[in-house]
């Protein structure tokens, strides 16, 4: 019995090891968003974690399916680099290969910080075409829209690179619709006084690993999808274009995130 006992638990963690490297291997999906709140596209990628295995090809490929969507603005919703940006310069520069007609915005994630966060904004700031909000935003005339990016939780932990809503809404044009762009879901608890239409958050994974997800629900309101909050607007929260970890998904898909 315990021979069966023993064969049968290889058997079962087999199966979820390769059912999971199988999902973990796959390309990121197009998922289609249907918010109703603009009428203008949105692409949202988030958690790419370049630095371990996501390389140079996975981030060409998945430049060019952004591109094939001709998106009016692309959101970058933080824990894009997970090195040191030295290691990584080059893929970073594919960002630039970006078509979005009113540009690439992104926001700090926790990963950020792990790895000297002040050269990462210096790189960015420097070498790419991104738009790297720190607790600030960008009105967009054209489109007659707000886009807000605070700085990520964790700012909290370190003492540097704090979040702040207050500073981050301060030059909104109020007559316009506003979207947030906050690495982590749980940030709607900070929002104060702010109420903006559509939040784009990152962070969990959707999970990633199951049964891993349950362990984010306690310390996230959501884990993917879009819900709409008590105050009538929306937050997406996209499950990553790449992984943490191990190089494996369960329960969870690789996304590029499609609003409309």
């Amino acid at each position: 019995m315990k021979k069966t006992g023993d064969g049968a638990l290889l058997a079962l963690a087999t199966s979820y090891v390769t059912a999971g490297v199988y999902e973990g291997s796959k390309e990121p999906v197009i998922n289609v968003v249907k918010a109703n709140l603009f009428d203008f596209s949105v692409v949202q990628i988030s958690d790419l974690h370049i630095g371990g295995l996501i390389d140079q090809g996975y981030v060409k490929e998945s430049v060019i399916k952004i591109n094939t969507l001709n998106p009016n603005l692309v959101m970058i919703t933080g824990d894009l680099i997970d090195t040191k940006i030295e290691a990584i310069a080059d893929i970073i520069l594919e960002l630039n290969k970006i078509e979005s007609k009113y540009g690439i915005y992104m926001v700090l994630g926790n990963h950020e910080y792990f790895h000297n966060p002040y050269k990462i904004i210096d790189f960015i700031k420097t070498n790419t075409k991104v738009k790297l909000l720190l607790n600030e935003s960008v009105t967009i005339e054209a489109l007659q829209a707000n886009i807000v990016g605070v700085n990520d939780l964790f700012g909290y932990r370190t003492g540097v690179l704090k979040p702040d809503f207050f500073k981050a809404f301060s030059h909104i044009n109020k007559e316009y619709p506003t979207i947030l762009l906050s690495h982590q879901p749980k940030s709607i608890e900070n929002l104060g006084p702010f109420k903006p239409e559509l939040i784009l958050s990152g962070h969990t994974h959707g999970g990633q690993i199951w049964p891993f997800n349950h362990l984010v629900m306690l310390q996230q309101p959501y884990l993917k999808g879009l819900h709409t909050l008590d105050y009538g607007g929306k937050i997406y929260v996209n499950s990553g274009i790449g992984f943490w970890g191990p190089p494996m998904r369960l329960g969870s898909q690789a996304e590029i995130a499609y609003i409309i």
